[in-house]
């Protein structure tokens, strides 16, 4: 298998630091707590048309969600993780922590192959963001395992949510978009330790 290439420095696309009233007007509903747009948004902003869409489908996993937000953040992560995505990861590493959702041993276990300590439906969450990473659907008994704690619509969410956070790492990794400066920290900026890829 060949290894993965590393993100582009500097990144192939830089944020929109200049940006047109349009841009701005759809970057405004980005900000939290009247910072800078995340460098994300920032770089998507190049595609006012496809940001709006962006914001909206995000916005819905983000706010409008059936899910758990526990449920969810643990997938995003994990999603993170398999696509060598540590601008994602440590967003959401950030939103785990900040809302209470996961802690930084729950967080560092995401990374590692450790199967002791999930319980069973988060357990099941975990191997369907590896399975669906790595393949085009799920198996029949990984399926099953979700269906037996899930309902339509949080097994339709799930799924969605997965591929919609693996083709995000895809762009964050390849456009190269770096860590914003409110990720600059040394536990913001690196992988936890232990790290298995």
């Amino acid at each position: 298998m060949n290894p993965t290439p590393e993100p582009p420095h500097p990144p192939r696309i830089p944020p929109v630091t200049d940006p047109t009233p349009e841009q701005a007007e759809i970057l405004d509903k980005t900000r939290i707590n009247d910072g800078p747009p995340a460098n994300v948004f920032a770089t998507m902003a190049h595609h006012t048309t496809l940001l709006k869409r962006f914001n909206v489908l995000g916005g819905a996993f983000m706010g409008r969600n059936v899910l758990s937000p526990r449920l969810r953040e643990l997938s995003i992560l994990r999603a993170a993780h398999a696509s060598d995505c540590l601008y994602e990861f440590a967003q959401h590493r950030r939103i785990a922590l900040d809302g209470g959702l996961l802690d930084a041993d729950e967080i560092a276990r995401v990374v590692t192959d450790a199967r002791d300590g999930w319980p069973e439906q988060e357990q099941a969450v975990i191997d369907a963001t590896d399975e669906l990473t790595a393949h085009p659907y799920l198996t029949d008994a990984t399926w099953r395992r979700l269906e037996a704690f899930l309902d339509r619509p949080q097994l339709i969410e799930l799924t969605l949510l997965i591929g919609f956070y693996r083709g995000l790492a895809g762009m964050l990794n390849t456009v190269g978009v770096e860590l914003d400066e409110s990720l600059q920290g040394p536990e913001d900026s690196t992988w936890p330790p232990g790290r298995n890829r």
